[in-house]
């Protein structure tokens, strides 16, 4: 066990620790248990922020939008917009479902990140048709993140008054 793990282990004595098999690391559970699920989702979102990116880069060389124009092309423009409002949704979700599964539980906390992954989905192919079909993909993700939040900030605040 590393250095780090240990003073955590020492600041934070109510987390348990599991040691990987397969890896031989400790990995640390702090508040309701097991964090792999939420961070595999979180790692899931990161994942398609890229692909994002990356689409919105093919539709930059198909459209022959040069770099640094963030205009041009309406396909190019859908696909770069996508990616950018992700990128925005990204920085509440992260820490939202980190601390929401802290406080409650991360099974639910996955649940709902998976919820926001489909909506983030549904969001890029209605946005790439026709940007008026943007709404529901938006309001299903930001109804999961909206969520995470609340309870990110309860549960704190519930500890807090303890």
């Amino acid at each position: 066990m590393g250095h780090l793990a240990r003073t955590l282990i020492r600041a934070y004595p109510q987390a348990n620790t599991r040691t990987h098999p397969w890896s031989q690391t400790t990995a640390l559970h702090f508040g309701k248990g097991n964090m792999d699920p939420v961070l595999l989702i979180v790692g899931l979102a990161l994942i398609q922020f890229l692909v994002f990116g990356a689409l919105a880069g093919k539709a930059r060389a198909t459209y022959g939008v040069e770099a640094p124009a963030v205009t041009g092309h309406p396909g190019f423009e859908r696909r770069f917009r996508v990616q950018q409002n992700t990128l925005e949704q990204l920085v509440i979700f992260i820490p939202s479902i980190l601390i929401f599964q802290l406080y409650w539980s991360p099974n639910v906390a996955a649940a709902l990140g998976v919820v926001f992954i489909v909506g983030r989905l549904i969001y890029y192919r209605g946005y790439v048709e026709e940007p008026g079909k943007r709404s529901l993909g938006f309001g299903i993700g930001f109804l999961a993140q909206v969520i995470l939040l609340l309870g990110a900030v309860s549960g704190a605040l519930l500890a807090l008054l303890g």
